[in-house]
C-alpha cells in the first residue's frame, strides 16, 4: 500500500502569505494608534504630577509660580549658572522621567541649550518633553533672567481653569517654547489649577522657524483655536502661532475678535 504526501501548493502559499499581508495591514495601523494611546495616558499621568508639583511649589512660596529660568547673580557667565523650572520642580517630582513623555522622550536637550550661554549644567534634568507658560511662569527671556524677584500670583489669574501653565513642546536656542501635536496632532496641557485636557494642532505646511539646537521648526505645529489663536485682522496674524505664551482675558474668544484673547502684563 503507498502512501501519498499532502503538501501546500505554491499557489496556495501566495494566497495565504497574501491573506497575512492583508491582515497585517489593516492591523498595524489599529496597533500604532493603540500605543499612542497608551503613551498619550502615560504623558496625560506624567502632566498630573507636574501639576501637583507646580501646585506643591505655590504653596510653599506664597502663591507664586516658580521661574521659567533665571542665573545667579548679575549676568550670564561661565561662573554663573542657569536654573529652570524643572530644577525648581524636582524636589517635588523626585524623578526625571516625570518629565519625559514617551513618545518623543529626548524632544530637547536642556544641556545642549544652557551650553549655549556657557554656564554649568544642574545635575537634576537632563531631557525634557514638557514647556512651560512662559507668561505665567515668567521672565524666561534672555533679557530678563536675572530678576528673581519678577513672580507671578495664582490671584493675578482670572480664569485659573482655562490658562495653560505647561504643554508639550521644546525649548529652542532662543528660549522660545513651541507646541508640538505628538499625540496624532493632539498635543496635552495642564492647567492653572491643576487638572489636565488635550487640544489639537494645526500641522504648518509651510514652517520657517528652523532651530539649530533641537533641529526642528518652531512653527511646524499651529494653535489655530482658543484663546492662544491670533485674531485675523492682527497684524501678527501673518504668522502663525506656536507657542502658548500668556494669561487668558478670554477663554471663549470665539468670532473674529480684533483684540487678542490673553494678554503677557510685564513682570514690575
Amino acid at each position: 500500500m503507498s502512501r501519498t504526501r499532502s503538501a501546500f501548493t505554491l499557489i496556495e502559499l501566495l494566497v495565504c502569505i497574501g491573506i497575512i499581508s492583508i491582515l497585517a495591514s489593516l492591523l498595524f495601523p489599529v496597533l500604532a494608534q493603540v500605543r499612542e494611546f497608551a503613551r498619550s495616558t502615560v504623558c496625560i499621568n506624567n502632566m498630573q504630577q507636574i501639576g501637583s508639583a507646580s501646585t506643591m511649589y505655590l504653596q510653599d512660596y506664597d502663591e507664586t509660580y516658580a521661574l521659567t529660568l533665571y542665573v545667579t547673580g548679575d549676568t550670564i557667565s561661565q561662573a554663573r549658572q542657569i536654573f529652570s523650572i524643572y530644577d525648581l520642580l524636582f524636589p517635588y517630582i523626585a524623578k526625571s522621567c516625570i518629565l519625559q513623555c514617551p513618545t518623543e522622550p529626548e524632544a530637547f536637550d536642556y544641556a545642549k541649550v544652557v551650553g549655549l550661554y556657557g554656564t554649568p549644567l544642574p545635575q537634576s534634568v537632563n531631557f525634557a518633553s514638557y514647556v512651560p507658560n512662559p507668561g505665567l511662569f515668567t521672565c524666561g527671556c534672555r533679557s530678563r533672567l536675572v530678576r528673581r524677584h519678577d513672580v507671578r500670583a495664582y490671584s493675578d489669574l482670572q480664569y485659573p481653569a482655562n490658562q495653560p501653565a505647561i504643554y508639550e513642546g521644546f525649548m529652542s536656542a532662543w528660549l522660545d517654547t513651541p507646541a508640538q501635536g505628538r499625540h496624532r496632532g493632539g498635543m496635552n496641557i495642564v492647567l492653572a489649577d491643576g487638572h489636565t485636557h488635550s487640544v489639537k494642532l494645526k500641522k504648518n505646511l509651510s514652517p520657517e522657524g528652523f532651530d539649530p539646537v533641537s533641529t526642528k521648526f518652531v512653527d511646524q505645529w499651529i494653535i489655530d483655536k482658543g484663546p492662544f489663536r491670533l485674531p485675523p485682522d492682527s497684524i501678527a496674524s501673518k504668522k502663525p502661532m506656536y507657542m502658548m505664551f500668556g494669561i487668558v482675558t478670554d477663554p471663549e474668544c470665539v468670532g473674529d475678535v480684533s483684540e487678542p484673547c490673553t494678554t503677557n502684563p510685564p513682570c514690575e
